[in-house]
């Protein structure tokens, strides 16, 4: 039935009982929100709780009219694994026909054994504690359990452009769908609320990010306001998809009662990023948003709010954009072809300089921290990304394989 729905949507040929609103109705939106800044195991490094921005986003959603019983809530201890499953299960069979499903996540993210993973509160990054929340727990429970059409990703995490592969998978089984991360499947993301700021302001309707000047706030202008965020704040790439959601999505009308600033005088633009210098600190960045005589005022990220400062505008220089990799937005695209068998291992062992290969195992994902090759050296680690049992030995990874060798030869390099 989704797949004739998916095509009729495509022919033009639904009718308007059928065909979606282009635009966010709080009646039909359900919501499951996640955030852990805290751990159980101290290998996860924590955040300060100050301005929390995850409970900031659940406010505004109740703001905006969501009903707070089709909303999940999960804070530190609250967040475990079990209970993130659980939530995304229960408001997925909540949600009606023709509804919106929003998922958001918060803290840390890694690569894990079958994919990206976002940290629950019983989670860490070690060889002897549950990996976290899977991302693919979120395209398993949506495909059996949700009924509506669209479903909107977000992530404020690092490598949490790995959801973007989610979307496309959803979108391949008949659900409109987008993702919106602060970082590219590939990088690490800033510890400061910046991505979450964006999306809040986007949400509550900011005419900072009008930029076409219609009263309405896209998914598109959203991602904009989130690029230019990243890589001009915190000097990373985002993620960002639309599989099926396009950027003239509206996400919230603009808030007349927050009125833009006065005209920019040129040579500078409105939304403008400039560096600003402290004593004693490093350049940061900061955007134009008002001018009053003679002075700009530029708004500036600190940890979870922006605040407004006044500056002359022959004390500030523009800043430039940095040179960022270009990364894929899907995995398909960003993994290299692996190597035959024998060439992979030969490779392993690093010129006859490891010898008596133990084991192999497959940790595709690792490529995002190590390349296609690292040489490790010397681990006793017994079990590793859902592979246990493991002899101690000398690691070496060739994409997408870890070997564990025996030996090192006395042969130099």
């Amino acid at each position: 039935m989704r797949t004739l729905l998916a095509l009729l949507f495509a022919l033009g040929l639904t009718t308007s009982s059928t065909a979606q609103s282009n635009r966010l109705e709080p009646a039909k939106t359900y919501a499951v929100i996640a955030g852990v800044l805290e751990w159980e195991s101290d290998t996860l490094s924590s955040f300060s709780k100050e301005n929390r921005r995850d409970q900031g986003l659940y406010d505004r959603l109740l703001e905006m009219g969501i009903p707070a019983e089709q909303m999940s809530l999960l804070l530190g201890p609250e967040a475990t694994n079990e209970n993130m499953i659980a939530a995304l299960d229960a408001i997925a069979q909540k949600a009606k026909g023709g509804s919106t499903l929003i998922f958001y996540y918060a803290g840390h993210g890694y690569p894990g054994s079958k994919g990206i993973y976002f940290a629950s509160h019983d989670a860490a990054a070690t060889i002897e504690s549950p990996e976290g929340f899977w991302i693919g727990n979120i395209e398993s429970i949506v495909k059996e359990k949700f009924k509506g059409d669209r479903i909107l990703l977000f992530a404020d995490c690092c490598f949490s452009g790995g959801l973007a592969d989610i979307a496309l998978r959803l979108k391949e089984s008949g659900f409109r769908t987008a993702s919106l991360t602060s970082s590219s499947l590939s990088n690490t993301s800033t510890g400061y609320w910046t991505f979450t700021c964006s999306l809040l302001d986007a949400l509550g309707g900011r005419p900072l990010l009008d930029l076409d000047g219609n009263g309405k706030i896209t998914l598109g202008e959203a991602a904009h306001d989130v690029r230019e965020s990243m890589q001009l704040v915190e000097s990373q790439n985002h993620g960002y998809s639309n599989s099926g959601v396009k950027g003239d999505f509206v996400l919230a009308e603009v808030d007349m009662t927050n009125k833009l600033g006065a005209a920019i005088p040129q040579p500078y633009a409105l939304r403008q990023y400039m560096e600003v210098s402290g004593r004693g600190t490093r350049a940061r960045a900061a955007r134009i948003i008002d001018f009053r005589e003679g002075m700009l005022g530029l708004e500036i990220q600190r940890y979870s709010k922006r605040d407004i400062i006044w500056k002359d505008p022959m004390e500030l220089r523009t800043r430039d954009r940095p040179n960022l990799p270009h990364v894929p937005t899907y995995s398909k695209d960003l993994f290299p072809q692996a190597l035959p068998d024998d060439i992979a291992e030969k490779t392993a062992s690093v010129n006859g300089k490891y010898e008596g290969l133990l084991r192999k195992i497959e940790v595709r994902f690792d490529f995002l921290e190590n390349g296609s090759f690292s040489d490790y050296g010397r681990w006793n680690a017994k079990q590793y990304k859902g592979h246990a049992n493991l002899p101690p030995g000398y690691w070496v990874y060739v994409y997408p394989n870890w070997y564990i060798f025996g030996n090192q030869s006395n042969a130099k390099d």
